[in-house]
Protein backbone atom coordinates (compact mmCIF):
# COMPACT_ATOMS: atom_id res chain seq x y z
CA UNK A 1 0.00 0.00 0.00
CA UNK A 2 1.03 3.61 -1.02
CA UNK A 3 0.47 5.83 1.68
CA UNK A 4 1.18 9.94 1.12
CA UNK A 5 0.72 12.70 3.84
CA UNK A 6 0.44 16.28 3.41
CA UNK A 7 0.47 19.26 5.15
CA UNK A 8 -0.53 22.12 2.98
CA UNK A 9 0.37 25.60 3.06
CA UNK A 10 2.97 28.13 1.22
CA UNK A 11 5.40 25.21 1.67
CA UNK A 12 3.50 22.01 1.36
CA UNK A 13 4.99 19.40 3.29
CA UNK A 14 4.66 15.10 2.38
CA UNK A 15 5.33 11.80 3.44
CA UNK A 16 5.24 8.75 1.96
CA UNK A 17 5.43 5.47 2.61
CA UNK A 18 5.41 2.32 0.70
CA UNK A 19 4.09 -0.74 3.04
CA UNK A 20 3.70 -4.43 2.41
CA UNK A 21 2.59 -7.00 4.91
CA UNK A 22 6.01 -7.55 5.35
CA UNK A 23 7.47 -4.79 6.03
CA UNK A 24 8.05 -0.76 5.32
CA UNK A 25 9.53 -0.91 1.96
CA UNK A 26 10.21 2.50 1.58
CA UNK A 27 9.97 5.98 3.25
CA UNK A 28 10.44 9.59 2.14
CA UNK A 29 9.51 13.34 3.07
CA UNK A 30 10.25 16.89 2.32
CA UNK A 31 8.65 19.92 0.92
CA UNK A 32 7.18 21.20 -2.25
CA UNK A 33 7.58 24.88 -2.58
CA UNK A 34 7.40 26.85 -5.88
CA UNK A 35 5.55 29.57 -7.87
CA UNK A 36 3.44 26.47 -9.71
CA UNK A 37 2.86 25.00 -6.45
CA UNK A 38 -0.60 23.34 -7.89
CA UNK A 39 0.97 21.69 -10.43
CA UNK A 40 4.20 20.19 -8.85
CA UNK A 41 1.55 18.71 -5.79
CA UNK A 42 -0.54 17.29 -8.84
CA UNK A 43 2.78 16.04 -10.30
CA UNK A 44 4.31 14.56 -6.94
CA UNK A 45 0.36 13.01 -6.54
CA UNK A 46 0.62 11.45 -9.72
CA UNK A 47 4.51 10.51 -9.61
CA UNK A 48 3.74 8.08 -6.35
CA UNK A 49 0.19 7.10 -7.52
CA UNK A 50 -0.43 6.79 -3.61
CA UNK A 51 -3.51 4.33 -2.69
CA UNK A 52 -4.17 6.83 0.33
CA UNK A 53 -3.97 10.44 1.06
CA UNK A 54 -4.05 11.92 4.01
CA UNK A 55 -4.07 15.79 4.78
CA UNK A 56 -4.19 18.06 7.47
CA UNK A 57 -7.50 19.68 7.57
CA UNK A 58 -8.04 23.69 7.06
CA UNK A 59 -8.78 25.45 10.23
CA UNK A 60 -9.09 29.24 9.53
CA UNK A 61 -9.43 30.82 13.17
CA UNK A 62 -11.06 34.10 12.03
CA UNK A 63 -7.80 36.32 12.65
CA UNK A 64 -6.61 38.20 10.23
CA UNK A 65 -2.48 39.16 10.12
CA UNK A 66 -0.52 41.12 7.61
CA UNK A 67 1.00 38.14 5.10
CA UNK A 68 -1.25 36.38 6.24
CA UNK A 69 -1.96 33.74 2.65
CA UNK A 70 -4.81 31.91 2.67
CA UNK A 71 -3.91 28.59 -0.32
CA UNK A 72 -3.94 26.04 2.06
CA UNK A 73 -7.63 25.58 0.97
CA UNK A 74 -6.44 25.28 -2.73
CA UNK A 75 -4.15 22.67 -2.09
CA UNK A 76 -6.10 20.60 -0.25
CA UNK A 77 -8.62 21.20 -3.14
CA UNK A 78 -5.83 19.69 -5.26
CA UNK A 79 -5.56 16.17 -3.44
CA UNK A 80 -8.92 15.91 -3.12
CA UNK A 81 -9.43 16.27 -7.18
CA UNK A 82 -6.91 13.90 -7.48
CA UNK A 83 -8.79 11.61 -5.17
CA UNK A 84 -11.74 11.59 -6.46
CA UNK A 85 -10.29 11.30 -10.27
CA UNK A 86 -8.54 8.63 -9.45
CA UNK A 87 -11.14 6.38 -7.58
CA UNK A 88 -8.72 6.91 -3.71
CA UNK A 89 -9.44 7.52 -0.58
CA UNK A 90 -8.93 10.72 1.02
CA UNK A 91 -8.82 11.87 4.46
CA UNK A 92 -8.56 14.69 6.96
CA UNK A 93 -6.74 15.20 10.25
CA UNK A 94 -6.89 17.94 12.43
CA UNK A 95 -3.44 19.85 13.49
CA UNK A 96 -3.76 18.86 16.99
CA UNK A 97 -4.41 15.26 16.33
CA UNK A 98 -0.82 15.17 14.45
CA UNK A 99 0.89 17.55 16.91
CA UNK A 100 -0.10 16.51 20.04
CA UNK A 101 0.27 12.34 18.98
CA UNK A 102 3.77 12.55 17.10
CA UNK A 103 6.64 14.58 18.85
CA UNK A 104 10.32 15.74 17.71
CA UNK A 105 11.52 12.72 20.21
CA UNK A 106 9.24 10.19 18.17
CA UNK A 107 10.39 10.94 14.93
CA UNK A 108 13.99 10.96 15.45
CA UNK A 109 13.17 7.70 17.42
CA UNK A 110 11.95 6.62 14.01
CA UNK A 111 14.95 8.01 11.89
CA UNK A 112 12.66 10.30 9.90
CA UNK A 113 13.89 13.64 11.24
CA UNK A 114 14.88 16.62 8.64
CA UNK A 115 15.94 19.42 10.54
CA UNK A 116 15.08 22.94 8.64
CA UNK A 117 12.41 20.63 7.31
CA UNK A 118 9.24 21.65 9.26
CA UNK A 119 6.08 21.18 7.05
CA UNK A 120 7.76 17.86 5.83
CA UNK A 121 7.94 17.13 9.75
CA UNK A 122 4.14 17.72 10.55
CA UNK A 123 3.27 15.83 7.36
CA UNK A 124 5.66 12.80 9.02
CA UNK A 125 3.28 13.50 12.08
CA UNK A 126 0.33 13.22 10.24
CA UNK A 127 1.67 9.61 8.97
CA UNK A 128 2.90 8.51 12.48
CA UNK A 129 -0.73 9.29 13.77
CA UNK A 130 -2.39 7.87 11.50
CA UNK A 131 -0.37 4.69 11.59
CA UNK A 132 -1.23 3.91 15.01
CA UNK A 133 -4.61 5.26 15.39
CA UNK A 134 -6.11 5.34 11.83
CA UNK A 135 -8.63 3.06 10.69
CA UNK A 136 -6.81 0.31 8.79
CA UNK A 137 -5.55 -3.06 9.08
CA UNK A 138 -1.80 -1.89 8.04
CA UNK A 139 -0.39 -3.83 10.95
CA UNK A 140 3.41 -3.46 9.88
CA UNK A 141 2.72 -0.04 9.64
CA UNK A 142 1.40 0.23 13.02
CA UNK A 143 4.11 -2.07 14.25
CA UNK A 144 6.75 -0.47 12.55
CA UNK A 145 6.22 2.58 14.83
CA UNK A 146 4.78 1.21 17.81
CA UNK A 147 8.46 -0.72 18.30
CA UNK A 148 10.96 2.07 17.09
CA UNK A 149 9.39 5.41 17.42
CA UNK A 150 7.20 5.25 21.25
CA UNK A 151 10.54 2.97 22.57
CA UNK A 152 11.38 4.11 26.25
CA UNK A 153 8.21 6.58 25.82
CA UNK A 154 9.58 10.01 26.48
CA UNK A 155 8.28 12.86 25.17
Amino acid sequence: MRIVTLDPGGTTGYCYIRVSKEKLERFESGQIVGHDHHVELHSFLSEKMPHLIISESFEYRNRSRAGLVLVSKEYIGVAKLYAAHNGIHYLEQSPSQAMGFATDYVIRNLNWWKASKPHAMDAVRHMIYFGVNGNHDIETLREYILKFGFRNSKK
